[in-house]
């Protein structure tokens, strides 16, 4: 299992994989995008130790519509290939979940209820209050991390295979950061003015 030391001291991995990412896709990784990625990587230390800080499980790490099902019987959910199984925030499954099955164009109402849900159903498994502030925290983290880290791997490997999920995902998760950086900006009284 990786540690946040492990992952910081990966630091030149992930800038090159980003650099490599952009000249390989532009399409996804365009400019404005690869500074994005520069800015996330230069604080990703920090990220990660606030990660470490919080409340943390065993996350599937690999939780997407390839490796989960439902019983036919029950309806209870099967997450299969556990391989990439570690400790993480708890949010981190959601992210990756929410990064292969939300439109590109999701609004921000949607995200906030499956956010909130899966908090909630959290909240009740675990039999303790989990501060919805905290909670969002903890996903905007997780998903710097996953976009940092996962996605950059993703798209590194589509170089030898083709992943056409990424059509899809990169969107996503691009918007999903999106919607953080608004709420953000919304959260300190700025208006965000489209790029030109």
């Amino acid at each position: 299992m990786l540690t946040t030391d492990d992952v910081v001291a990966m630091q030149d991995l992930w800038s090159a994989l980003a650099d490599h990412n952009a000249a390989e896709y532009p399409q996804w990784v365009d400019p404005l995008s690869l500074v994005r990625l520069r800015d996330a990587l230069a604080g990703h230390g920090r990220s990660r130790r606030a990660m470490d800080s919080m409340p943390r499980t065993l996350v599937h790490g690999d939780f997407n519509p390839r490796n989960i099902a439902r019983r036919r019987e029950t309806g209870e959910l099967v997450a299969y290939d556990w391989e990439l199984a570690t400790l993480h925030v708890p949010q981190r499954d959601l992210v990756e979940l929410l990064a292969f099955v939300l439109e590109p164009g999701v609004d921000a109402a949607r995200v906030d209820r499956h956010l909130e849900a899966h908090r909630a159903a959290v909240e009740e498994a675990a039999g303790e209050a989990l501060d919805p502030d905290v909670w969002r925290r903890g996903y905007k983290l997780a998903l710097r991390d996953f976009a940092i880290t996962r996605l950059q791997l993703y798209l590194m490997g589509h170089v030898h295979r083709e992943y056409r999920f990424l059509e899809r995902v990169v969107p996503a998760v691009k918007r999903l950061l999106d919607l953080e950086t608004e709420r953000d900006a919304l959260a300190r009284g700025q208006v965000l003015e489209d790029p030109v």
